[in-house]
This record gives structure tokens, C-alpha cells and sequence, in this order.
């Protein structure tokens, strides 16, 4: 069963349940009404009988037999008076069939006793009737009780209809809310259907494909959730695609030359000398292999973590062990190092830091012009530690400078490639960057040189 179907079935058996219960307390609520005002009316007719009865005892008894026919006449009820014995002294009706008997009903008990009674009861043949017994007092003594039967097929016949007239409009009502609420449950599995087509797209291979879903609900909160992984799962794509490309082209340069170099070897008549020279050559191309695999590598461990082990740390300290090692780079270059070395605390992992600070100065060093300097030194920016790495080299082309982080991006993509290259050492400062929560800035100006900012 699809989703509008169960929301529509759940909401129709809601509204049943509520309606029907709602019909069963009005009728009830209004047919306990109507037989209350039934009970006080008779009740209050027959204790008018009863005063008047008890005024006529003794003196008019005379008055007693026509009084309780007119009465009976104008109550529209068959009207008894009964002695202190519960025998029926008085009958208004023209049969006189319970004249001289005795009547010893609930009814007519507790009223001599002085308890006022009416109860509702179904004779067969006859229907619904009312009980109504009250004692008639004679100086403080009851001296007997009247007792009204009176029908109230009326008061239950209007019942009834009210009863029915209850189930059509709870009926009516029910089928305009239930109309309503298939048009509701269209309303809300409409944009879950548009969602459901899109996640098909995706899956087909269709990834940036966004659903045009304009509300301010929670679905529209959904649907814009969906558009903006579809849309990063696109951009993700295309790196990946792009990574993949660069990757092949990448390993592919190295190998191209090493099979290059390898043909002669096997169908030439090559000295030992060339053999040699090839071999190491050969030698040289794999190392560079080795080292974008390794990169590679990195990279994909770096991207895994989600935390690292970190402690207090001097980073002047880990920059001067980074200059230390870096130095024979930077001398075979004639570039001098410049640091600092006063003490700069942060908690921080001090192998990556070193990488990172070692990729920064590397990348320095390679795209700057003999003779020149770096500097490379930790401090404080606006009040934050900070790892500062400026060089006066040829700087970064604008246009790329937003890529510069990306995998395989790089400013001189020959250049690079002589000297090693991969465009993969500023991706791994960035995630080394990202682990330790830091941000990362560049300022460079072509002919001028870079300026590298890692703030803690």
C-alpha cells in the first residue's frame, strides 16, 4: 500500500472513530436531556395533584375522583390515587380496572415512604412509559401517593429522529472531510513522489538532478536538503572523475618514459654505459611513482580521520626541525631560511604539523628564485596562533589561486613536473589544516611571492 493510501486510510478511520463517538455522546447527552425535563415535569404535576388532594382529604372527598379525572385529562396521563395500603382508591381511566387492587410497585413504596420516584419503563404492546409516584401529605403524615403512567413514545420518537438526523450530517460531514483529506494526502505525498523520481534519477547516473519543491514545511526543508546533496554529489563526482584523469595522467608520464627507455634496452645494441644511463633513469621515474603513490596515500588516511592524538607543542620548535631538514633544498638553490624562535603553545599532532609545515616550505622553495629567501615562522594573528610561510617567488596566477588545495592542481604544470611535482602537497596541508579545526589563507601577487597563513 503506497503512502498516500495509508495516510488517507489512517485519516478516514480517525475521522469514523471521532465522528461515530461524537454522534453517540450528542444522542445520549441529548435524549438523557430530554427524559430529565420528562421526569421534572411529571414531577412537578404530580405533587400539584398530591397538595391538592391532601386539601380535599377529610372535608371535599367528594372533589377527589373529578379532580384527578380533569387533571388526568390535562396531563394526558392515567392518573391513580392510592391509600396508605398501596391500594388504588381513585382511576382515571374509564376502564377502573385497578380500582380496590392493590398496586405494590417500587414506585409507589418509596412515595409512602415519602420518596419522590419516576422511572421509565417498555410495556409490550403499549411502549415506553413513565412512573411518577408522590406521597400526598396530611399534616406532616403521608396518608397515601399519586402515581402517574404517562407515554413517552413522543419524547423517544423525537429522539430518534434526532438520532438520524445526527448520523446524515455526521454523514455528510464525513464524506466532505474525507474528500478533503485524499485531497490533503495528494497534497503531502505529491512532493515525496518528486522526490522519490529524482532519487531514481541519481541512481541512473543523473547526479545534480534537483527537485522543484517551493514549501516551508519539513518537506520543503527535505526537498532542499535533497537538491544540495545532489548537487555536491555531482561536484564530488566530477572530482573524482577529474582525480582519476589527473591520477592516470599522472602515472602515465612515468611509465610512457620508462617503457621509452626500456625498448632500446631490449632491441638496441646498447653500450654499458647507455645501460647505465637508462637504468637509472628508469630508476629516477620510479621513485617519482613511488612518491605520488605514497602521496596518495596520505591523502586517503588524512581524508579517513576523524580525530588525531594531539598535545602541547612549541610550533617554532617544530618549524626550526622543518628548516633543519629542509636546508640542503634550499642551499643546492642558494635560498637562506629565515625563522623565529620565540615560543608559540598550541595542542596539536607534531608529526602532521611538521608535514604540513614541510610541504608549505617545500612548495616555497620550489617556486622561488635563486638566490632568494623564505620565511618561515609561527606567531600571532588577531590574537590566534598562526603558522606564517612567505616566499618572493613568481606568486599564483589568480585564476587558480581558488584551486590551489584542490588534488593535482598546480601554477606551472611543466614546471612542476620537473622539479617533482604533483600538485598534491597543499592538498595535504589542507586536510592536515581541517584535523586540527584551523583555517587557511593565501595572499599572493604574481612576480611577488606567496603568503601562507595557518591560524589555530
Amino acid at each position: 500500500m503506497s503512502l498516500r493510501w495509508r495516510i488517507f486510510l489512517i485519516y478516514v478511520i480517525i475521522l469514523c472513530v471521532s465522528l461515530s463517538a461524537m454522534d453517540i455522546y450528542l444522542y445520549h447527552s441529548i435524549t438523557s436531556d430530554y427524559m430529565t425535563s420528562e421526569r421534572i415535569s411529571n414531577l412537578t404535576q404530580a405533587n400539584i395533584i398530591a397538595n391538592i388532594m391532601a386539601g380535599y382529604i377529610g372535608r371535599n372527598s367528594y372533589m377527589l375522583k373529578p379532580t384527578i379525572e380533569t387533571f388526568s385529562k390535562q396531563v394526558n396521563s392515567r392518573v391513580l390515587f392510592l391509600n396508605r395500603d398501596g391500594i388504588v382508591a381513585i382511576d382515571s381511566s374509564s376502564v377502573k380496572s385497578l380500582e380496590g387492587q392493590r398496586l405494590w410497585i417500587k414506585e409507589v413504596s418509596n412515595a409512602l415512604k415519602g420518596i419522590s420516584q419516576a422511572n421509565i419503563y417498555y410495556l409490550k404492546g403499549i411502549g415506553h412509559v413513565m412512573y411518577t409516584a408522590v406521597p400526598v401529605v396530611v399534616s406532616g403524615k403521608s396518608v397515601g401517593a399519586i402515581l402517574l403512567s404517562t407515554s413517552i413514545e413522543d419524547v423517544i420518537a423525537m429522539a430518534a429522529n434526532i438520532k438520524y438526523k445526527l448520523i446524515y450530517l455526521f454523514t455528510a460531514t464525513g464524506i466532505f472531510i474525507t474528500l478533503i483529506g485524499l485531497m490533503m494526502a495528494n497534497f503531502i505525498t505529491r512532493p515525496l513522489k518528486e522526490l522519490t523520481k529524482a532519487a531514481n534519477q541519481m541512481s541512473a547516473g543523473n547526479l545534480g538532478y534537483v527537485v522543484n519543491i517551493k514549501r516551508k514545511d519539513e518537506v520543503g526543508h527535505l526537498a532542499r536538503a535533497f537538491n544540495d546533496m545532489s548537487v555536491k554529489l555531482k561536484i564530488i563526482d566530477e572530482a573524482r572523475k577529474k582525480f582519476v584523469s589527473d591520477a592516470s595522467h599522472e602515472l602515465k608520464t612515468p611509465i610512457a618514459a620508462i617503457k621509452a627507455m626500456v625498448e632500446p634496452l631490449i632491441y638496441g645494441d646498447a653500450d654499458k654505459e647507455t645501460y647505465r644511463e637508462f637504468l637509472c633513469d628508469i630508476n629516477d621515474e620510479l621513485d617519482r611513482m613511488a612518491r605520488l603513490v605514497n602521496q596518495l596515500l596520505d591523502l586517503t588516511r588524512l581524508e579517513k580521520a576523524i580525530k588525531v592524538e594531539k598535545r602541547e607543542a612549541d610550533l617554532n620548535k617544530i618549524i626550526s626541525n622543518v628548516i633543519s631538514d629542509i636546508k640542503p633544498l634550499a642551499d643546492a638553490k642558494g635560498i637562506s631560511l629565515r625563522g623565529d624562535d620565540r615560543p608559540v603553545i598550541v595542542r596539536v599532532n607534531e608529526d602532521l604539523i611538521y608535514r604540513m609545515v614541510y610541504n608549505l616550505i617545500e612548495n616555497s622553495i620550489k617556486y622561488s628564485p635563486e638566490k632568494s629567501e623564505v620565511y618561515a615562522a609561527a606567531g600571532y594573528v588577531g590574537g590566534m596562533p598562526a603558522v606564517i610561510v612567505e616566499d618572493h617567488g613568481e606568486g599564483i596566477e589568480p585564476e587558480i589561486l581558488p584551486h590551489i588545495f584542490e588534488r593535482f592542481t598546480r601554477g606551472d604544470k611543466a614546471r612542476s613536473r620537473k622539479s617533482g611535482g604533483f600538485g598534491l602537497g597543499l592538498a595535504i596541508v589542507k586536510e592536515i589544516a581541517d584535523l586540527h579545526d584551523a583555517s587557511i589563507s593565501v595572499q599572493s601577487d604574481v612576480g611577488k611571492g606567496t603568503r601562507f597563513t595557518v591560524t589555530f
